[in-house]
């Protein structure tokens, strides 16, 4: 039918632009190949993953015997292509499954904050990142929207360089991306620092203090409002997939739900040590005789 010749329409001419190409390569190397036939390669009901080619230096040399046997070596690889592919997808798969549960064990085990920042280190550079940063919000404007961030953690197989840093406070409007985030607190992908656009000359300063050159930054979402930021970060050139976005956005409300839960265990061992502090001091002072002895127990 007219769908079906559509489609073989498109994968000729896909075909055809995957050939011409490798021509041009082939004739700039092999200016002598006179005779050319070319298969294409298709996986997954008609995806073109390249094409399988012959080539001879003397012309008409390929007759309907040699296209037959091109057809059947085409076919073979790619049925092995298409096994190669879902294995790499399963071990991908598999991969990410175990870095998963690595990050959820790191980050249930975490009673700290220090250890938290540990645990998004470790989850950080487990993925493949060079490093990350963790930024705190604060002051909050009459829309309850942060208008500070400070770098409260640098992780990275360069501390040392980096620790300068750490401490820092700006003020978000200094940087229109970072401001703009905690009001869309969507994910913000910068796949080349020097090139995108987006970045303002102040912008790209910041971020090469960090020797970054790929970033995703996420926002830190508790109760609906942005408590901070997480940035992931690479020394050199990094195109995000799908898959990895996702999977640090899923660091990233691991991180939250971490930071929340440590925060209370802090609060809560405050509030117990303050407790203990005042009955010891009430018994001492409840068994002082006179007003210097109170005095003086008070102080100590």
């Amino acid at each position: 039918g007219p769908e079906a010749e559509a489609l073989a329409a498109q994968r000729v001419n896909r075909a055809g632009r995957a050939l011409s190409e490798t021509w041009h390569a082939w004739h700039d190397e092999i200016p002598a190949i006179q005779s050319v036939m070319s298969a294409p390669i298709e996986v997954n009901e008609g995806e073109l993953r390249g094409t399988l080619n012959f080539v001879h230096p003397a012309p008409n040399r390929f007759g309907p015997h040699e296209i037959t046997l091109l057809e059947i070596i085409a076919v073979q690889a790619a049925t092995a292509l298409a096994n190669a592919l879902h294995l790499k997808e399963i071990q991908t798969d598999l991969h990410e499954t175990h870095v998963m549960l690595d990050i959820s064990r790191s980050m249930a085990g975490a009673t700290t904050i220090r250890q938290v920042y540990d645990a998004i280190r470790q989850s950080a550079l487990a993925v493949g990142a060079d490093s990350c940063t963790v930024y705190l919000c604060d002051e909050l404007d009459s829309n309850n929207l942060p208008t500070y961030a400070q770098i409260a953690f640098l992780g990275s197989s360069k501390n040392a360089k980096r620790v300068k840093t750490i401490n820092h406070r700006f003020p978000l409007s200094k940087y229109e991306l970072l401001d703009e985030l905690v009001y869309t607190q969507e994910t913000l992908v910068i796949e080349n620092v020097n090139a995108d656009e987006r970045l303002s000359i102040k912008e790209q300063e910041f971020f090469h203090q960090f020797d970054a050159h790929s970033i995703v930054i996420n926002p830190l979402v508790s109760r609906g409002h942005v408590a901070g930021l997480l940035s992931i970060e690479y020394h050199t050139e990094h195109h995000f997939s799908q898959r990895e976005l996702a999977l640090f956005r899923t660091l990233s409300n691991q991180t939250t739900t971490a930071l929340e839960h440590a925060r209370r265990m802090q609060r809560t061992e405050e509030a117990l040590a303050e407790t203990q502090t005042l009955y010891r001091a009430g018994r001492v002072l409840a068994g002082a005789d006179d007003l210097q002895e109170i005095l003086q127990e008070a102080l100590i």
